[in-house]
């Protein structure tokens, strides 16, 4: 920054020094009212602006948010070592995605932080005790993070997303058009050091989908071709709903021990294929 000083048109003296912008990541609910709306803005964007048009607004160095969804669907889904959720990687390879999708949004707004959620803040508060485990299918409504104040309500039943910035946006299919247009080979994997074994094992597809072709990972029997987000477990309606199941050993059992069979393909012809959900 540089500053003058002027007498009759003549300069009298100046002086110039560097100066330091720190970006600071606040907990969401100790944002102003401007700089959640700036923080919401900026982020619903990488939604609905994708990659290539978003290179062309911002410059190359943009990625849209399904750029970072393919990554981390792949990293997960790895056929041969999940890549993000095993040890001391977990914390290192989210914060390096955290940090280049934040690098995204500050081509869009310079100003902005990718901030955080603080977890625990708000499932040891009053709210979650008192409303939430006595409604569970309340769409979220206990806290006001999930109001169209932030990031919208959703239907406890179908998880659809209801209102907010976040409303009836598309899950992309896994096509090959849709990897290129987000800048990545759709015939390669992105882990080159497992790439031969990776194909070997998925039977030449690079890309990882639900079983509906979706965004989503391989176990994901969902079919909705949109964003979901559920806050109940198997459609419980209070926590003295679980208890109660809890209490019967053996139906609690089916619901909570997952799949223990020794043939995977066969549970799936059994269990899954052409069942209810």
């Amino acid at each position: 920054i540089s500053i003058s000083e002027y007498c009759d048109n003549s300069l009298t003296r100046s002086y110039a020094s560097s100066v330091f912008s720190k970006y600071v990541r606040r907990e969401l609910s100790a944002l102003t009212d401007s700089d959640r709306e700036a923080f919401l803005d900026t982020f619903a964007k990488l939604w609905t602006i994708k990659t290539p048009e978003g290179q062309a607004l911002y410059g190359e160095n943009y990625k849209s948010l399904w750029y970072f969804a393919i990554v981390h669907n792949d990293a997960s889904a790895n056929p041969v070592c999940d890549e993000f959720h095993t040890g001391s990687g977990f914390t290192i390879n989210h914060v390096l995605l955290g940090s280049y999708l934040e690098q995204s949004m500050r081509l869009i707004n310079p100003s902005v932080s990718l901030h955080y959620m603080e977890y625990a803040n708000y499932y040891d508060s009053d709210a979650y005790s008192n409303q939430l485990l006595e409604s569970m299918l309340d769409g979220g409504a206990w806290s006001e993070i999930f109001t169209d104040k932030w990031f919208g309500s959703n239907d406890p039943y179908t998880g659809k997303i209801l209102d907010s910035r976040w409303a009836n946006i598309d899950l992309p299919y896994v096509t090959d058009e849709f990897i290129a247009s987000e800048g990545l080979d759709p015939s390669t994997p992105m882990f080159s050091a497992e790439a031969e074994e990776w194909l070997e094992m998925t039977g030449g597809i690079a890309h990882m989908s639900s079983p509906y072709g979706l965004l989503r990972s391989p176990w994901n029997w969902n079919p909705a071709p949109y964003t979901l987000r559920y806050n109940n477990v198997n459609q419980f309606n209070s926590y003295e709903k679980y208890l109660e199941l809890k209490e019967n050993v053996g139906q609690y059992l089916n619901y909570y021990t997952g799949v223990v069979c020794d043939d995977y393909k066969t549970f799936m012809y059994e269990s899954v294929n052409g069942k209810s959900m």
